[in-house]
């Protein structure tokens, strides 16, 4: 379905001027005019409401550059940051819900968002998994689930 030159203009010059008509119940008969000044505002507003809320504190970042220097392996074994999440992000509010990092860790401690970037990085992304361990002494027991069932998936029945 092809538009005429003037209905395309028309749309094209309302988003262009951020007016915007909605004819529908409920709604005002007069176009929106949202200034850009209005919209900015309104989203710094939320930014600046986000904060880090009392007695936290900011991590501490930094960086290394990989094009001049290859990674340092010694940070595999220093300890991972602590896990700073907001209340009800996280299903359990147990502090064993992670396994201690001796048995398993991420070997990069942020995701990549794009696999663009995790090249860019020339990082292994992987996860070191190390199921048994030799305990040490003064070291706790590894945490168990037992469970009296056996259960199988539909394909190994």
């Amino acid at each position: 379905m092809a538009s005429s030159p003037q209905t395309s203009s028309r749309f094209s010059n309302s988003f262009r001027n951020n007016s915007f008509h909605i004819n529908a119940p409920g709604f005002s008969s007069t176009p929106a005019q949202v200034s850009s000044q209005q919209q900015i505002g309104a989203v710094t507003d939320q930014f600046g409401q986000i904060g880090l809320g009392a007695g936290q504190k900011p991590f501490a970042l930094y960086t290394t550059n990989l094009l001049t220097a290859p990674p340092d392996p010694r940070v595999l074994h220093a300890p991972p940051p602590e896990i700073r999440l907001p209340l009800n992000a996280s299903i359990s509010t147990s502090p064993f819900a992670n396994e201690d990092p001796l048995y398993q860790h991420c070997i990069i401690n942020a995701v990549p968002t794009t696999s663009a970037l995790l090249n860019k990085s020339k990082f292994p992304f992987g996860l070191v998994l190390i199921p048994y361990r030799s305990l040490k002494e003064g070291d706790q027991p590894v945490s168990l689930v037992t469970d009296t069932t056996i259960s199988h998936c539909r394909h190994c029945r």
